[in-house]
């Protein structure tokens, strides 16, 4: 068992029986995602640098993340999928509703807010991925 997980795991995740039991490191998915898309994956090459964000108030970095659903994978309960990229190997895109109309979020400057569904995924400046993109000028997925 891993103590960290614990520490780092939403008491109002849904993920008592999510993984198989042979899942690595299932122990490290506590109901929070990271937005890989935008910020980086797995190695410290394909990280951004936080100082590369330009936009820091309102880029996420980390948040609640799905819960079970049908057509959900275990690998999708660690990452933030941006409204315009449904997650891996399912058709649609996902709510963040763990707490009602919407998910807490940490910020790349580090404040952490409960932001509604409706204002991430509608965007800003006419940029549906407004709240996921790291600069003005990413590319969508």
């Amino acid at each position: 068992m891993v103590a960290k997980a614990y520490v780092v795991a939403c008491p109002s995740a849904k993920l008592d029986n999510a993984f198989p039991t042979n899942t690595p490191a299932s122990q490290a998915y506590g109901g929070y995602g990271q937005n890989y898309v935008f910020l980086g994956y797995l190695t410290e090459e394909e990280r951004v640098k936080t100082t590369r964000v330009t936009k820091p108030t309102e880029t996420c970095m980390n948040g609640d993340g799905l819960d079970p659903a049908p057509g959900l994978n275990w690998w999708n309960y660690g990452y933030l999928y941006p409204p315009t990229l449904p997650p891996w190997g399912t058709p649609r895109v996902l709510p963040y509703v763990r707490h009602g109309k919407g998910a807490n979020y940490s910020w790349v400057d580090g404040h952490v807010s409960m932001t509604s569904w409706k204002v991430m995924s509608r965007g800003l400046n006419g940029r549906v991925n407004w709240y996921y993109i790291a600069t003005p000028y990413d590319p969508d997925p």
